[in-house]
C-alpha cells in the first residue's frame, strides 16, 4: 500500500483522538438532536448552488468557454470531488480532468491546466482573505502570523503570474530553450505544460471573461462562508459573519493535510481547533462540523453516484470508480510522464 495512505490515516486517527479526549459525546448528541432542522437544510441547499458556480467559472478557465457542455462539467466536478471523498490519495483532481478531456474533446493537458488554475486561484483567494481579517476580526497570534506571510505570498505570486502573462513569448522562449538544454524539462514536455498552463490564465487578458472570474470567485466564497455561518448557526453557535470567513479560510487550507478518504477528522479537528480562540467549546464546535461535513461530503457522493450511473445507464464508460481513477492515472502520465 501508498506510504501515503498511511500518513493520512494516522494524521486522522490522531485527529479522532484529539477530538475523543476534546469533547463531551452525551452533550454532542444533545447538540446534534437539537440542530435547528431548517438551517442544516439551507446548508445542505447551498451546496449544489456552489458546485454549479464552481464548474461555470471552471469553464472561463478553458481558451474556448462556450465549446464546453455545462452538464459535461458538471458531471466531471461531482465524480471527481466523489473520489476525493472516499478514494485514498485524491485522484479527483486527475478524475475530472480525464473526464472534461474525453466528454468535451479538450486537450487532457489543457483539462489538467484548468484545474491546476483553479487551485492556485483558490489558493491566492484564501490568502486575500487570510490578509485581510485582521482589518474585521482579532485574530491569535498563529493567525496573525500566517495572515502576514499569505499577504507577502499572494504579493509575489500576482506579481509573477502578471508578468507570466504580459510577457508570454519570452517566458516560452526560456522554456524552449531549456526544454533543449535539460534532459529532464525535455522529458516531461516543460514548454508544453507551461504553456498549457498559461492557457488556463488567458483570462487575465480579457475583460470579460476577467470579470466573469470575479464575480463567480466572490459569489462562490460569499456563499461558502453563508453555508459555514449558517452551519454555526443551527447548533446555536453566534458568532459574527467574520469568524465564518475565519473558519472557511482555516477548513479549506486544513484539508490540505494529508488524511483519511472524506477528510475524517482531519476536517473535524481544524473546526474544533479554528473556532477555540472565539471562545466556542470543542463539543458544540464538532457538532457544527459534523453537520457541514455530512452535508456537503454528503451532496458530493450522491452527486457522483447520479452522473456515475447515468453514464452507465447512458452507454458511457460505466466503470467503477476505481477503474475511472486508473484511466485517469495513466491519462495524466501520457501528458506528464514523470
Amino acid at each position: 500500500m501508498n506510504p501515503r495512505i498511511w500518513v493520512g490515516v494516522l494524521i486522522s486517527v490522531v485527529s479522532l483522538v484529539f477530538l475523543a479526549l476534546t469533547v463531551d459525546f452525551a452533550e454532542l448528541g444533545r447538540a446534534l438532536s437539537a440542530a435547528n432542522p431548517w438551517l442544516t437544510l439551507a446548508v445542505l441547499a447551498l451546496v449544489p448552488v456552489q458546485m454549479y458556480l464552481r464548474a461555470y467559472r471552471w469553464r472561463l478557465f478553458f481558451p474556448d468557454p462556450p465549446r464546453l457542455s455545462m452538464p459535461g462539467l458538471l458531471s466531471a466536478l461531482y465524480l471527481g470531488y466523489m473520489v476525493n471523498t472516499v478514494i485514498p490519495l485524491r485522484a479527483g483532481e486527475l478524475v475530472r480532468a480525464y473526464l472534461v478531456g474525453e466528454t468535451e474533446r479538450v486537450s487532457k493537458s489543457t483539462a489538467l491546466a484548468t484545474v491546476v488554475v483553479e487551485k492556485v486561484l483558490d489558493l491566492g483567494t484564501m490568502a486575500l482573505l487570510l490578509a485581510l481579517l485582521p482589518l474585521f476580526l482579532p485574530l491569535p497570534g498563529w493567525a496573525q502570523a500566517a495572515a502576514g506571510v499569505s499577504g507577502l505570498v499572494l504579493l509575489a505570486a500576482v506579481v509573477g503570474l502578471v508578468a507570466m502573462v504580459l510577457a508570454r513569448g519570452p517566458v516560452l522562449g526560456l522554456a524552449e530553450r531549456l526544454e533543449a538544454r535539460v534532459p529532464i524539462v525535455r522529458r516531461i514536455g516543460g514548454r508544453s505544460l507551461l504553456e498549457s498552463f498559461m492557457d488556463g490564465f488567458a483570462f487575465v487578458g480579457k475583460p470579460r471573461l476577467l470579470l466573469g472570474v470575479l464575480l463567480c470567485s466572490v459569489v462562490l466564497w460569499s456563499l461558502s462562508a453563508l453555508m459555514v455561518w449558517v452551519g454555526l448557526l443551527a447548533v446555536g453557535i453566534g458568532r459574527p459573519f467574520a469568524v465564518a470567513v475565519f473558519l472557511m479560510v482555516a477548513v479549506s487550507l486544513g484539508m490540505a493535510v494529508p488524511s483519511a478518504p472524506g477528510y475524517v477528522g482531519v476536517f473535524h479537528s481544524t473546526v474544533v481547533v479554528a473556532l477555540a480562540p472565539f471562545e466556542v467549546d470543542a463539543t458544540p464546535a464538532l457538532a457544527a462540523a459534523i453537520i457541514l461535513h455530512t452535508m456537503v461530503f454528503g451532496v458530493f457522493v450522491v452527486g457522483g453516484l447520479y452522473y456515475l450511473v447515468r453514464s452507465g445507464q447512458a452507454g458511457g464508460p460505466g466503470r467503477g470508480l476505481g477503474g475511472l481513477v486508473t484511466e485517469a492515472r495513466s491519462a495524466s502520465k501520457q501528458v506528464h510522464p514523470h
